[in-house]
């Protein structure tokens, strides 16, 4: 399963109208989530570009995330802190799928 997620600024009438229509529709029950939660969820990093990949197999999580011009430049300690505090939050969403 290859399943890409492209947020943008913010979301449309016209792209609430297409979530409805998924909503509607057959598609996979994964797909209609995304489609719920795109319509009631507001943005938090508008500007910001995501780009998230889940490959499998083999088993590979990618995640990208472009920052607007409106984000200033992270300095060396910023970076690191996020580099953390990114790392700590993928570890705890991901630590329900390893069993003990």
């Amino acid at each position: 399963m290859n399943f890409t997620i492209d947020s943008v600024k913010k979301i449309s009438a016209d792209d609430i109208a297409m979530h409805h229509r998924v909503l509607r529709s057959g598609a996979a029950e994964k797909v209609k989530n995304f489609s719920r939660a795109a319509i009631h969820a507001a943005c938090k990093t508008p500007g910001a570009v995501y780009s998230i990949s889940v490959k499998n197999p083999p088993q590979v999580i990618e995640l990208s995330v472009v920052l607007p011009a409106s984000v200033a430049r992270l300095n060396e300690a910023q970076a690191t802190r996020l580099e953390q505090e990114l790392h700590d939050a993928a570890e705890s969403i991901l630590a329900k799928f390893f069993t003990p």
